[in-house]
């Protein structure tokens, strides 16, 4: 069991190098770093866009499907971190760094935080909200997949995550979407009537 996880971190740091050092350019620079900016917060202004004109009750049940499931999907993503507790790669190679044995590309500091790095919460973010409107639109899936993960990809691009915090990352994104177009469907059913004032 040792030498299997032994040979799957070898495979994540080669992954991590493959893509941090060969593809670096000044122009895909700009492109990853854009991207990883908007694997933060700013994506779900994609989803309320793709979701605007489906009139209000709908967007609304979006919104209450969203926001319920999102929380959770928040919590488990800081408990599994805590939990993990792996470290991001600049202070996974700090030492090696420090002796110049090892660089990374950051071509933008100001994304190369702290905290720890399982799962990638930018990837989590990416994947649930582009995946939900895929979910409960049936359309569109190859230009929203495509999105999610090159902002996963930004991730290890810009050196703040190892891939298979980004393959987390996605994969609980994606369960909470799954989840969140469940309860928006339940919601949206014959079976939901809203409460009336007593």
């Amino acid at each position: 069991m040792g030498a299997m996880i032994a040979l799957a971190e070898e495979i994540d740091i080669r992954i991590f190098f493959f893509i941090n050092h060969s593809w670096s350019s000044g122009l895909l620079d700009d492109i990853f770093v854009a991207l990883t900016h908007l694997g933060s917060w700013t994506v779900l202004l994609i989803t309320a866009a793709l979701l605007a004109g489906e009139g209000r009750r709908r967007f609304l049940l979006h919104f209450v499907s969203m926001l319920a499931i999102g929380l959770l999907v928040v919590g488990i993503l800081r408990q599994t971190k805590l939990i993990v507790d792996r470290e991001r790669p600049l202070r996974y190679f700090e030492e090696e760094i420090e002796f110049g044995e090892v660089w990374i590309n950051t071509p933008d500091p100001s994304v190369a935080a702290g905290g720890k790095a399982f799962p990638s919460g930018h990837s989590t973010m990416a994947f649930y909200a582009l995946v939900y409107p895929l979910l409960v639109k049936r359309r569109g899936a190859v230009p929203l997949l495509l999105l999610a993960s090159l902002i996963a990809v930004s991730r290890v691009y810009v050196g703040t995550h190892f891939i298979t915090d980004c393959i987390a990352g996605a994969a609980l994104g994606s369960i909470g979407a799954l989840a969140a177009a469940r309860l928006f469907f339940f919601l949206e059913g014959p079976g939901w009537r809203p409460k009336t004032a007593t």
